[in-house]
């Protein structure tokens, strides 16, 4: 399934598992604790323009709302926004979780998706975050490589862009998947033990 397969099953069926939204069912992204220093490049944001404009109009409880839909309108590179991502077998160091989430942004800068977290207050430490994102998209997409994404956050001034496409956000491999483990826990555990 292609991203934009993905996408257009996400408006026009009922792909997301509600139920995983619910509150106390699921880890939420946003809750995930930065652990780790990312090798990224700091440059003015790509989105200055839009950010300022979208902030512009904005009510203090809609800012990302704004931002996000004045990038939308504007970029011809920018995807979707407040995509819903999850998992309900994702190995999160020392146990299997649900795991929830919107991702902030997606755009494409060929040949690259963009997976983007929009940090208002210049936040350099949501590296964890976004590659959580990335590997919720990966279990989610069938056939879609790591080496394919690149993940990133932006305020109105700058935009950090994570360098290493080698980062290992956890220690022990990840089974993903939108309905129902591929393996049982059990088995998963088994062949990890191997």
């Amino acid at each position: 399934m292609s991203l934009v397969e993905f996408l257009d099953k996400i408006m026009s069926t009922d792909l997301v598992p509600s139920y995983l939204y619910q509150e106390g069912e699921s880890f939420r992204v946003t809750s995930i604790i930065n652990t780790r220093d990312y090798n990224t490049v700091c440059q003015k944001c790509r989105f200055n323009e839009m950010v300022t404009k979208g902030l512009s109009q904005r009510v203090t409880a809609q800012k990302h709302t704004k931002v996000l839909k004045t990038i939308l309108e504007e970029d011809k590179n920018a995807i979707a926004s407040e995509l819903p991502l999850w998992s309900e077998a994702f190995y999160y160091p020392q146990k299997f979780s649900k795991v929830v989430g919107h991702n902030d942004l997606i755009s494409y800068y060929h040949p690259y998706i963009y997976i983007w977290d929009f940090k208002p207050s210049n936040d350099p430490l949501v590296g964890d975050q976004v590659e959580m994102y990335k590997q919720l998209l990966l279990g989610l997409i069938i056939g879609l490589k790591s080496e394919d994404i690149v993940t990133g956050w932006f305020s109105e001034d700058y935009e950090w862009i994570v360098q290493d496409k080698s980062v290992k956000l956890f220690e022990k491999p990840i089974d993903l998947t939108f309905t129902k483990p591929v393996r049982s826990i059990k088995e998963i555990l088994q062949s990890e033990r191997v």
